[in-house]
């Protein structure tokens, strides 16, 4: 995108890896974010249709539960004061961008108790849940275009897509190069959209039941625990209703999302807006080969044995230097190790993508008596 700070970050994040790697890289692209352009890393602007209602409403709600103390007591505090609720988000950010800009803990954070901070990411949590989100009917429609990018990078085919990409920019090898002679591509966008990218992807919020029928979950690996047998869930939110499908290994799969509550935060929720978009956040998506071992059975029926190695292509996902559990990948795991995805299976997973958004991104189009008359129709 063309925003001074994301331009700024790509500037930065060049120079050190081309100082670190002792390498020049490729110029980078400045892509506008100005309406009747074309964007994957910038899906709202195409998607008229989209409002920040749910997000608001969700906001609303919550602040109404946690701000009142705290204004009332900064009022008491600072006499001639009129401070009204809705201030009471903006002063606390200040605690976050001031320590940011000085490299340590600002004062400021000092104002407010522990309870006062949880209450404060819960509400971060809800805009982000909200905007593009899962919660929001038209947020994972908008990282469709770069989910649909991602599949041409990995597959090294042309772009296959008619939403939010720039046909003229990704049919152009200068501007979106494809090939195995390509082994690494670096994007910079803004937190919305990689909330819309996670939504699209179907990384988080979903609830899986194997084969065996033991419940899996969307999970993040942190980092060490795998070595120590331990497993961290990012499941966010447990199910409230269940959709089935088939997976890789033909078995069924129980696939849902529950809303968040803005009434009641759960304590045990993962869709932490500080743990998955924070300063700086970043989702990595690796094109690996995998060796397989090839097995053989006895003509009697016997045990089968291991007769050789063979590779396989594959994919891994870290958010934040964390490998990240594709749900529907269950089975490639468990040959091919935590967080690794057979680029096949993972591929079938992004029907949403593939098909477009199946429909959303038709509904990112209407205008609101286009609205008006689809209700009339039902």
């Amino acid at each position: 995108g063309d925003t001074g700070r994301v331009v700024e970050t790509g500037k930065k994040w060049r120079q050190g890896f081309e100082v670190a790697g002792r390498m020049r890289l490729k110029e980078a692209l400045i892509i506008p974010e100005e309406k009747g352009y074309n964007n994957s890393l910038h899906g709202i602007q195409n998607c008229p249709a989209h409002s920040d209602e749910p997000s608001d409403k969700a906001q609303a709600i919550w602040l109404s539960r946690f701000a009142p103390n705290i204004t009332a007591r900064l009022n008491a505090a600072a006499p001639g004061s009129t401070l009204v609720d809705e201030d009471i988000p903006m002063l606390m950010s200040i605690c976050s961008f001031e320590s940011l800009a000085h490299y340590r803990t600002s004062k400021w954070c000092n104002i407010f108790s522990e309870g006062e901070w949880q209450d404060f990411e819960y509400w971060s949590d809800l805009e982000k849940y909200y905007n593009t989100g899962l919660g929001n009917p038209l947020g994972r429609v908008q990282g469709v275009g770069w989910v649909n990018e991602l599949i041409a990078r990995l597959t090294h085919t042309p772009v296959n897509d008619t939403t939010t990409t720039n046909r003229t920019l990704d049919e152009n090898p200068e501007t979106f190069p494809l090939g195995k002679n390509m082994t690494m591509f670096a994007d910079f966008s803004h937190d919305n959209e990689m909330n819309a990218i996670f939504a699209t992807m179907g990384l988080f919020g979903r609830i899986e039941v194997d084969e065996e029928g033991r419940s899996e979950s969307s999970v993040i690996l942190e980092q060490g625990d795998a070595e120590r047998g331990i497993q961290s869930p990012l499941n966010m939110i447990p199910p409230a209703s269940v959709e089935q499908r088939g997976d890789e290994s033909s078995s069924i799969r129980r696939r849902t999302w529950k809303e968040m509550d803005p009434d009641h935060p759960d304590p045990h929720r993962q869709w932490v807006a500080s743990h998955l978009v924070p300063f700086a956040a970043r989702l990595v998506v690796e094109r690996l080969e995998c060796f397989v071992p090839t097995t053989s059975s006895s003509s009697d029926g016997g045990s089968s044995t291991s007769t050789g190695l063979n590779t396989t292509e594959a994919v891994r996902v870290l958010l934040n230097d964390a490998v990240v559990h594709i749900p529907g990948c269950t089975k490639s795991e468990r040959m091919l190790g935590s967080g690794v995805c057979a680029l096949d299976v993972f591929l079938e997973l992004q029907s949403y993508a593939r098909s477009g958004g199946a429909g959303d991104w038709e509904k990112c189009q209407e205008q609101p008596e286009d609205d008006v008359q689809r209700r009339k129709r039902k």
